[in-house]
């Protein structure tokens, strides 16, 4: 008696959401989404990409196309990959408010690595033959920053050349800015 997705999400570890393809527009129709990342659900259901994105700096002109571009032509055939990663203030999986925490603590240099998060993603893409969808799935892991250190050998090199190269409008939107200096100044300690 359930839904294809909810008995779906019941047999995976993934969050699962369903594109459809109106128009030109690719727009959210469904989910079964446990653990959003500091976003909503309820508000990105019958959005597009680009409306899913709004709050993403430098989304639409930098990336926009080329993602809308990747879901026009995906073929049945063809699954695809990526992943995605931030650093976040608890390794809590369920997020869906965008603001930090209250109750979050303060982040020092001396504690930065212990008590800040390697958050990522590794989703996927796959399209249906009969209805044209597109599966989105994602999977959520986090680690704190030591442990991700650990794990990979150039995470923190390679961590401090992101953060170099990240916007002040990027750093304002990860809520990075408080701990931004300390978090280079980590990285850099690598090399």
């Amino acid at each position: 008696h359930l839904h294809p997705l909810e008995a779906a999400s019941l047999l995976v570890q993934e969050d699962l959401c369903l594109m459809t393809q109106q128009g030109q527009d690719w727009v959210l129709t469904s989910g079964s989404i446990c653990f959003p990342s500091r976003w909503d659900p309820r508000d990105k259901i019958g959005k597009s990409l680009l409306g899913i994105h709004e709050p993403v700096p430098h989304y639409a002109e930098k990336i926009g196309v080329a993602t809308q571009s990747l879901f026009d032509k995906m073929s049945v055939d063809r699954p695809m990959w990526r992943v995605n990663w931030t650093i976040m203030d608890t390794p809590d999986l369920h997020q869906p408010v965008p603001v930090r925490r209250a109750d979050s603590i303060t982040v020092t240099k001396e504690n930065l690595p212990d008590h800040l998060y390697f958050r990522r993603e590794r989703q996927t893409l796959r399209k249906f033959p009969k209805s044209g969808d597109i599966l989105f799935t994602i999977r959520t892991y986090t680690n704190t920053l030591a442990q991700a250190a650990l794990d990979f050998s150039e995470f923190r090199a390679n961590l401090g050349k992101t953060l170099g190269g990240a916007t002040p409008e990027m750093i304002d939107y990860k809520g990075w800015v408080s701990i931004m200096n300390d978090m280079q100044e980590w990285s850099a300690s690598a090399i």
